[in-house]
C-alpha cells in the first residue's frame, strides 16, 4: 500500500515506473523551470521534480513526485493548445468504458485569486493499469498563463478504487472545487 502524502504526470500516458519506486535524482522545486510555473509550484512545498522536459510537440514542463503520486506541471504555447489538451482529457473522462468511475468536472479556485477549469480523467497505461488523474488549469484571464497541472495515481494500487484519496491531496493544498 502506498501512502498518498500531501507533503513535499507525459501528457497522454502514465509512467511505467511503479508508484512505490523512490524518485529519481531531481531538482528542488524552486530550482526548476520554466519560471512561469513558479506560482503553481509554490502551492506544493517539498516537491521532488525532474529537470524540465519539453513535450514532443506539446507543452514544456516537469514531472514531480509527492509520496506515491505524480504531479505534472505544464506550460503550453497558447490557451488554445492547452484547452485542446483539456478537451481530450474531458472526453476520455466521459467515456462509458471508464476504469475510474465517478469522475467529475467543474472549476477551481485557490490562493492569490487564481482559478480555472477542473477535470477528473483516467487513462490505461501500456500494461493495462488504470491511472486516475486530476487536471486543473490556470483559466483564460491571463493571456500569458497557459498552464495546466495534473495529479496522477494508480486507481487500484494507490487509490484503492476511489477518487477520495487523490481529491484529498489536491484539496490539502489550498484549492477549492466548484461543480
Amino acid at each position: 500500500m502506498v501512502a498518498l502524502a500531501s507533503t513535499g504526470g507525459g501528457a497522454g500516458r502514465a509512467s511505467s515506473t511503479p508508484s512505490t519506486a523512490a524518485p529519481r535524482p531531481s531538482l528542488a522545486a524552486d530550482e526548476a523551470r520554466p519560471a512561469e510555473l513558479a506560482a503553481y509550484r509554490a502551492d506544493w512545498p517539498g516537491l521532488a521534480c525532474d529537470a524540465e522536459a519539453p513535450g514532443a510537440g506539446g507543452p514544456r514542463g516537469q514531472r514531480c513526485h509527492i509520496g506515491g503520486i505524480e504531479l505534472f506541471l505544464w506550460l503550453y504555447g497558447s490557451h488554445e493548445e492547452r484547452n485542446k489538451s483539456r478537451q481530450l482529457r474531458a472526453g476520455a473522462a466521459a467515456r462509458t468504458d471508464t476504469c475510474a468511475p465517478g469522475a467529475r468536472q467543474g472549476t477551481w479556485s485557490g490562493t492569490a485569486g487564481r482559478g480555472g477549469t477542473y477535470v477528473e480523467t483516467w487513462i490505461r497505461d501500456e500494461r493495462g493499469e488504470c491511472w486516475a488523474r486530476i487536471w486543473w488549469d490556470g483559466g483564460d484571464s491571463d493571456p500569458k498563463d497557459a498552464v495546466a497541472l495534473m495529479l496522477s495515481a494508480k486507481w487500484d494500487a494507490d487509490l484503492h478504487g476511489s477518487w477520495d484519496p487523490l481529491r484529498t491531496v489536491w484539496l490539502s493544498h489550498g484549492y477549492q472545487f466548484t461543480p
